[in-house]
């Protein structure tokens, strides 16, 4: 009788969580294609939980109490968290980083095909890699630094002159 009431519970839970991602995209995509995007994320929670439900009555049998297995299951749920969530970061910081290397490589292309000098345009973007330096910023922003606020020139604020 607890197998059938897990399988109902298994099953229906996770039609439910296929109706909750659809639901909200029918009209925007085709259900066949979203169906099939999901597949991978429904196949593999449906078997992490069976795999869950497996580990949970060895345990059991095994003598452990629910209040251990509540805490692991808790503790584990927060650590799947973590690397989810710090894999995807990761991945969009490493495609972040490729994306604003092609835009200086399209920037220096542009300029370069433009003015018909590379040197000249790496200087003037302040590339480190074909100039030896500059920090990123345009040589003109190095020479405006000293007439910024509070850079050395200029009215200062009350509290400063002090």
């Amino acid at each position: 009788m607890k197998s059938r009431a897990f399988w109902m519970v298994q099953i229906g839970g996770w039609l439910a969580f296929v109706v909750a991602l659809v639901v909200p995209w029918l009209g925007a995509f085709p259900l066949p294609r979203m169906l099939w995007n999901k597949l991978p994320l429904i196949v593999t929670g449906f078997a992490v939980t069976l795999a869950l439900r497996f580990a949970y009555r060895r345990f059991l049998q095994r003598g452990a109490p629910i209040w251990l297995l509540a805490v692991a299951g808790v503790a584990a749920s927060w650590i799947g968290s973590f690397l989810y969530f710090g894999i995807a970061l990761y991945r969009s910081t490493v495609r972040a980083q490729a994306l604003a290397h092609e835009a200086r490589l399209e920037a220096l292309r542009t300029c370069a095909d433009a003015d018909g000098g590379l040197r000249d345009c790496a200087r003037r973007a302040g590339d480190p890699g074909l100039r030896g330096g500059g920090g990123g910023l345009p040589a003109q922003a190095h020479r405006r630094r000293a007439v910024w606020p509070g850079a050395g020139s200029g009215p200062q604020s009350p509290e400063r002159a002090r």
